[in-house]
């Protein structure tokens, strides 16, 4: 299980099913694209 903090925000958990499938890279790409990540 991976845990993720966004600025000032709630943290989510992801499954390693979740990372297989894509969709934690996609919630990580996600928020780099809007300026909410940790590389903004």
């Amino acid at each position: 299980m991976a845990g993720i903090r966004e600025r000032s925000c709630d943290l989510r958990f992801f499954h390693p099913q979740d990372a297989k499938a894509g969709t934690l890279a996609k919630y990580i790409r996600g928020l780099i694209q809007y300026g909410m990540g940790p590389l903004a």
